[in-house]
């Protein structure tokens, strides 16, 4: 379905038969190592990251023929159809207030949410090939395994969205934060978003991190989370977006009985042909409130 109501994609439009690309793909992802102490990742400064990393060599299966079996409650992550009338993701912020509009009532929609509010900025990505990579008000793709919130900033961010009577209102009821995330480069995305299910995710696998944003003197850190490797981890990725396309990502959930977070992370596709377009996306964080 085009415009604000939102479908999950039908699962016949899958890649044509006789498609050379194979239905996985293995890629070299980063988890957290063996290291004492927290640790620690500038954003954009990563000379003065304080961390350990593995590379480890994964399985990604193509997500688009389970795509009608995925859930956002069951395994944190699901594909929908919704045109948009933003044509260019680099728009300032003031320009992306229509677009957020569009993402409030998806959300709305999808979640049965009572209130749903969308952070001011978009975070535009773009791949090292892209000819204006690193330009101003753009950032690169992630390339290490985290979920971006926690029992600690997850809340917060939530809280920071409301009225300080609004927050004290909805103390103790589920609220639940979502990537909204869109491909705006053509198929075959260079570097692909890899998503995995919550349902393969342990405790154990959790690293707490501290993630640094902004210049000395000006920093503002929020509590992040990576993690360490598990054979466990099922992996999947949705091959050949198109900007009609939008996934959802849970984020961070109170409610901890369903899928409360999803490992993810930016991998280089090993299928995709040496002229694919380097990936342009944009996400946009959404909250959704409930009323119990």
């Amino acid at each position: 379905m085009s415009g604000a109501g939102p479908s999950a994609s039908d699962p016949r439009a899958s890649p044509a038969r006789g498609d050379p690309r194979p239905p996985t793909v293995e890629a070299l992802v980063e988890y957290v190592g063996a290291m004492s102490g927290r640790p620690r990742f500038h954003m954009g400064n990563e000379a003065l990251d304080r961390n350990v990393m593995q590379r480890v060599r994964i399985t990604i299966h193509d997500a688009r023929p389970l795509r009608h079996e995925l859930t956002l409650d069951r395994n944190g992550f699901q594909l929908f159809d919704h045109a948009t009338a933003l044509s260019d993701p680099r728009a300032a912020a003031a320009a992306q207030g229509p677009y957020r509009a569009e993402l409030e009532q998806v959300l709305r929609a999808v979640t049965g949410a009572a209130k749903v509010l969308t952070t001011p900025n978009g975070v535009v990505r773009l791949a090292e090939r892209a000819p204006d990579f690193g330009a101003a008000g753009t950032t690169y793709p992630a390339r290490q395994v985290h979920s971006d919130y926690t029992r600690t900033s997850g809340p917060a961010l939530a809280q920071g969205l409301l009225s300080p009577q609004e927050a004290r209102e909805r103390r103790g009821k589920r609220f639940a934060i979502y990537s909204l995330w869109r491909a705006f480069s053509p198929p075959p995305q260079d570097v692909p978003l890899a998503l995995c299910d919550a349902q393969s995710v342990a405790p154990e696998d959790v690293v707490l991190s501290d993630v640094v944003i902004g210049p000395p003197g000006r920093q503002i850190v929020f509590e992040g989370a990576n993690f360490r490797h598990s054979p466990r981890h099922r992996w999947y990725y949705f091959r050949d977006l198109r900007r009609h396309e939008l996934v959802m990502i849970k984020l961070y959930d109170s409610d901890e009985t369903r899928a409360w977070r999803v490992p993810h992370t930016a991998f280089l596709d090993p299928s995709a042909p040496p002229g694919a377009p380097p990936r342009v996306s944009l996400e946009i964080r959404g909250v959704a409130f409930f009323d119990a």
